[in-house]
């Protein structure tokens, strides 16, 4: 592994000439500057990287390899580039060609290209895009995009800005899995057809992202999803708490055109310029919508612009940034104080550290720990921290309100701030320590064997629908399942689990827990105390039946929300009387509660309570609303 620099001066003056040269694993730091028509194909695994601020690649010709500034082969990185002016005769010039291997976009900015980014179909290969903007790309002819991507395995882009794309969409993935989180996705004044287009449906999460359709939008469908040959096989959408604003006048405009057969879940939106009936163009999974009455302002501020690093230290010590940003510094093992500036500052540390402590002051702020060994920190006033690949413990010791912590691979732990409420997106942490304060703590990628404790406070707990969740918590009072197959475990306190959706695992302590399954074929456990389990309508199949352990008749209760038809009746082991009022009775000879909530003589649903204690089982154990 080398560091090739290049710029006026270095070892290279082109990028191209430092690709050639480049072998695996090579860092190419590229200065601050201009490069002009310095064009090249990559099959190497690289990392190319801006260093003292963004480097800028302008196309004034045509590429000579018909395709992009860069075409990428391999494994690549690109860090602070900026790509514009790509265009070629067939129209379809992008500032980089995706060609396969694992492509990841950091602190980058496309605009004015015909195309921002272009993907082939690599079933194998996969995108990654964050802190970056797309924006001005497009002919105008419809066919070309900010970034389009063939069938790869994932594309996953997360707090990105995206924008003004010209007659095409902003975002067209046909990836077999599409993550889109935290970014913003605005036509602002751009002819845009689809914000998002997802061609062959996939297994698509789109979460906590800004969608805008603006007023000269030349399609009335914001998200689309299918539509485009036969989708694959397992397709599903997931939208949770997005914010999606609507300036199309028009009768037409609809949040979702799903084209698919499969089902779509939109859950905690907050909509404005839409009715009800404009959420979906066919049967979805819909709740928690808020409809706005005055749109929310735009966010038009770059992802990229705080980027800055230098060449980098080899020892620890204090380390002001400039007005700009800070710089790359190395760590030492003693630790050392790290302290920012008012501005947006990026620290990268080169080297492990050991009782560092780190404050990056105002400003929206990067931090970024070494791969190289463990890191143990204490951190202030920074608004996103990436861990390496070794364990990473960090304690922060200033309030987190919307801070975002991925800390990477190893055994990593985090300690939230005391006294003070914290609000955090966390990925890859396997211990997560509370203050005595309320905390929500938001899981960005699912988890396995994750322990948390989040101690005093009103504190919640939301996890990733990106896989399965395998859960322990204590003194945590609600906790949120994703859409996969979750195991939630409450270890001490009182807590409401909520499964959400999935074949989910649920179990409570000693307390008076609540326990709600959601959709999918679920296991709950309440524990000691006089525990609640909540069901709506949809939940617990009569063919597939949650089930309920260990249901203490006179102590537990089964709630149904929203389901009561006239005055509950309970049966016992009698048959439904279809008299048009909500009933419930035990099916004969078994444990398997049979409810019929509509009074039409036949089960909505159905809870299996073997394992229970049910002497005394009767309407008393019922509740209705």
């Amino acid at each position: 592994m080398a560091t090739l620099t290049v710029g006026t001066g270095q070892q290279y003056a082109t990028i191209a000439a430092a690709v050639a040269a480049s072998k695996d694993g090579d860092v190419l730091a590229v200065q601050a500057g201009t490069y002009t028509n310095d064009f090249a194909t990559i099959t190497t695994d690289i990392t190319i990287k801006a260093v003292g601020g963004i480097a800028k690649l302008v196309a004034t010709v045509a590429p000579p390899n018909g395709k992009a500034i860069l075409i990428t082969r391999s494994d690549v990185t690109i860090q602070g580039l900026e790509f514009t002016g790509a265009k070629v005769p067939d129209g379809n010039g992008a500032g980089i060609r995706f060609e396969g291997g694992n492509l990841t976009i950091l602190d980058s900015h496309f605009h004015h290209n015909q195309d921002g980014l272009l993907s082939g179909s690599y079933p194998d290969g996969t995108i990654t895009i964050r802190r970056s903007e797309f924006g001005h790309n497009g002919t105008g002819d419809g066919k070309t995009h900010g970034l389009y991507v063939g069938k790869i395995k994932s594309l996953v882009i997360e707090d990105s800005y995206f924008h003004d794309t010209r007659v095409g969409h902003e975002i067209k993935s046909r990836a077999i899995e599409t993550v889109i989180r935290n970014s913003r996705i605005q036509d602002e004044d751009g002819t845009t057809s689809y914000s998002i287009d997802l061609p062959n449906g996939g297994k698509a999460l789109l979460e906590n992202n800004v969608i805008q359709q603006g007023a000269k939008s030349q399609n009335p469908a914001i998200v689309h999803f299918g539509g485009e040959g036969t989708p694959y096989a397992g397709s599903s959408l997931v939208m949770t708490d997005n914010v999606v604003i609507n300036n199309l006048s028009s009768v037409s405009a609809k949040l979702l055109l799903n084209q698919t057969t499969y089902g779509a879940t939109i859950s905690g939106t907050d909509v404005f310029g839409l009715a009800a009936n404009q959420i979906s163009s066919t049967t979805a999974a819909v709740s928690g919508t808020t409809f706005l009455s005055v749109a929310p302002a735009l966010d038009t501020t770059s992802p990229w612009s705080g980027f800055v690093t230098g060449t980098g230290g080899t020892g620890g010590g204090e380390t002001g940034g400039g007005t700009t940003g800070g710089g790359t510094t190395g760590g030492g093992s003693s630790g050392g104080a790290y302290l920012g500036t008012a501005a947006n500052d990026v620290l990268t540390l080169d080297a492990p550290v050991t009782g560092a402590t780190v404050d990056l002051l105002g400003g929206s702020d990067r931090l970024v720990l070494s791969s190289a060994g463990p890191n143990s920190l204490s951190v202030a006033n920074v608004e996103r921290i990436s861990g390496g690949a070794a364990a990473d413990s960090v304690t922060l010791t200033t309030a987190a309100q919307g801070a975002v912590v991925d800390l990477g691979g190893g055994a990593d732990r985090l300690q939230l701030a005391t006294g003070v409420a914290n609000s955090v997106i966390v990925g890859n942490v396997e211990t997560i320590l509370g203050g005595s304060a309320t905390d929500a703590v938001t899981f960005a990628t699912a988890v396995t064997g994750a322990t948390l404790d989040l101690g005093g406070g009103t504190d919640r707990v939301k996890l990733s629908s990106l896989g399965a969740n395998s859960v322990s918590v204590a003194r945590v009072e609600s906790v949120t399942g994703g859409t996969q197959a979750d195991r939630i475990t409450l270890t001490a306190g009182t807590a409401t689990l909520d499964g959400l959706a999935g074949n989910d695992t649920l179990i409570g302590n000693a307390g008076a827990d609540r326990l709600i399954g959601g959709t999918g074929v679920d296991l709950m456990t309440g524990g000691g105390g006089a525990d609640r389990f909540v069901f709506k309508a949809g939940d617990s199949a009569v063919a597939t039946p949650d089930r309920i352990t260990d249901f203490q008749a006179g102590v537990d209760d089964l709630l149904f929300l929203g389901m009561l038809r006239g005055a509950f009746e309970w049966r016992g082991g009698a048959a439904f009387s279809a008299e048009g009022h909500s009933e419930a009775r035990m099916a004969t000879g078994t444990t398997l509660l049979l409810v019929d909530a509509d009074g039409n003589g036949t089960a909505d649903l159905a809870v299996n309570l073997a394992g229970g204690n049910l002497t005394g089982f009767g309407a008393g154990d019922f509740i209705w609303t």
